[in-house]
């Protein structure tokens, strides 16, 4: 199994500080974002680590190396095309079962048992959330699968929200997606979405199931960032912690 984490943005709105410092590394309770992230898979069995970096990716590329003894690859997004293009760079090691994870999600109460089942071909993790315009939602039939997924909804009846993390039985069938969304030029707002690739693989007959996490901690603005501060210190991920 493997974590893939694009984080090549410039994190404009976490600015003056990521003008230095790429956001993977802004500081939560004393920690970098990332470490708080690179936490919770600590009991999974990942193989493999690969960062799809960008803006200063060359001190996350240093912090891991100086911080983690973990086997990692790293990606350079140069063109910001979108999340699907991203993924689609790192596609000579997206192969068998994988995790995709945004860089400014962070999340707690998450059930990872049973991913591997028969007929599963992934599973996307949602929040209820009164507003999902900024984010994406997801539709679902009458059985609980997945139909469609639909980035920046411009209304807000649908309140299953993308939390920006998702398993993928067949990491292959992943960067296929991805490639023939580029091909066809299927983008959203400019950009090609991982919303949209995932939509292509349930098109094709993929089998994609939600689950809900517990916890959702949004760090992509510093409003709702000063509201992880708070969270990470009231549950005791600060950074006496061990990394």
């Amino acid at each position: 199994m493997k974590l893939v984490i694009p984080m090549a943005g410039f994190g404009t709105r976490m600015r003056p500080h990521t003008w230095t410092r790429p956001k993977p590394l802004l500081p939560l309770a004393g920690k970098p974002m990332l470490a708080h992230i690179l936490e919770r898979f600590r009991e999974l069995p990942i193989e493999e680590y690969i960062f799809i970096t960008g803006w200063l990716g060359e001190q996350v590329e240093t912090y891991i190396h100086e911080t983690y003894d973990i086997p990692s690859h790293f990606v350079e997004q140069k063109e910001l095309l979108g999340q699907a293009h991203a993924l689609w760079l790192a596609r000579e090691q997206m192969t068998g079962p994988l995790f995709v994870l945004f860089v400014d999600t962070l999340f707690d109460d998450t059930d990872f048992s049973d991913l591997q089942r028969p007929g599963l071909d992934g599973v996307i993790f949602t929040k209820h959330e009164e507003d999902p315009r900024r984010f994406g939602v997801v539709e679902t039939d009458a059985e609980g699968r997945a139909t469609r997924l639909i980035e920046k909804p411009s209304s807000v009846e649908n309140k299953n929200v993308l939390m920006g993390l998702y398993y993928f039985a067949d990491g292959d069938w992943l960067a296929r997606a991805c490639e023939t969304l580029m091909e066809r030029r299927i983008q959203t707002k400019g950009e090609y979405y991982l919303a949209d690739a995932v939509t292509l693989m349930i098109e094709e007959g993929a089998n994609f199931r939600t689950r809900e996490v517990g916890v959702w901690q949004d760090t992509g603005k510093p409003e709702t960032t000063l509201l992880t501060h708070r969270y990470i210190l009231e549950h005791g991920y600060d950074n006496s912690m061990e990394a």
